[in-house]
């Protein structure tokens, strides 16, 4: 409850601002373009990992994963979230775009998600680990062996996986609107959306196999594709309020892992997010 609260007193201080800076309410112009900032919580959905390199090709079931969003309290809204030095370090969404009419919009946008696999979980292993692996060589120790489907507890000194700064889906989208209310005087216009896109996907993946890794720099590990479905409020001739669900999946086929030559991870993951941003006409 106390972080409803207070993500809603952010949203009502942007809100406040709009309304100062132009207090003549209207209905949405047919064309303008828009810029629109908020935040997001996201939740995965069961994931294989495939490793290989030198001496190894495995894979690891049904892996669990959580987000990692910024806890909202006191200290963090204006320390984080109203900060200008620090508004990227929450998961957040930021498009840019342009409503050609009055029923489509286009835009590019990026979702700045945290994909944080759970340590210590137990699922099933299925491939080949030498007793040294990579080059130069990692001793595996007591990990080495074949696998047919064996449960393995995913230790930290085993594995540590995350794509948490972040897992980046930058995306090109199109939205189709749907009038549902617009007040006798034009003072208030609800809008539903629908809209669906490509991405490709630029994490900074931290892992760890063996005890080996690093938190690699950005690249661009894989490609995917987005729905979502939201609704809009626009209070005023400059600002609007979104509240919208998107799910996705995308396919990473190149994650560092040891950081050797050789050694890479694949993944495919399948999310949802709930996001809240404000909107802003240009």
């Amino acid at each position: 409850i106390k972080n409803m609260i207070l993500r809603t007193k952010i949203f009502t201080l942007f809100f406040l601002l709009g309304c100062f800076s132009n207090t003549i309410f209207a209905q949405a112009d047919k064309q303008y373009f828009f810029i629109t900032w908020g935040y997001n919580n996201s939740a995965y959905a069961k994931s294989n990992i495939n490793f290989s390199g030198v001496g190894y090709k495995f894979t690891l079931e049904n892996v669990i994963a959580k987000d990692r969003q910024t806890p909202l309290d006191n200290k963090s809204l204006f320390g984080t979230y109203l900060n200008i030095k620090t508004l990227t370090i929450p998961q957040f969404n930021c498009h840019f775009g342009k409503r050609v009419s009055e029923k489509w919009a286009f835009m590019v946008g990026w979702d700045h998600m945290k994909y944080v696999m759970l340590t210590n979980q137990d699922v099933k292993i299925r491939g080949t680990i030498d007793k040294n692996v990579s080059s130069p060589a990692i001793d595996t120790k007591n990990y080495a062996g074949t696998y047919n489907g064996e449960t393995i507890k995913l230790s930290p000194d085993f594995l540590a996986f995350e794509h948490t700064d972040g897992y980046n889906v930058v995306s090109v989208d199109a939205e189709r609107y749907f009038s549902i209310y617009r007040s006798n005087e034009k003072y208030l216009n609800v809008v539903g959306t629908l809209g669906a896109g490509v991405a490709m996907v630029v994490p900074r993946s931290d892992v760890r196999l063996f005890g080996t890794g690093a938190n690699h720099p950005w690249n661009i590990s894989g490609e995917g594709i987005l729905l979502k479905t939201g609704l809009q409020i626009h209070f005023t001739k400059r600002i609007f309020l979104e509240a919208a669900g998107k799910t996705g999946f995308t396919y990473l086929h190149n994650i560092p892992t040891t950081g050797r030559k050789g050694d890479k991870a694949t993944q495919g993951i399948g999310f949802i997010e709930g996001v809240l941003q404000l909107g802003f006409k240009i």
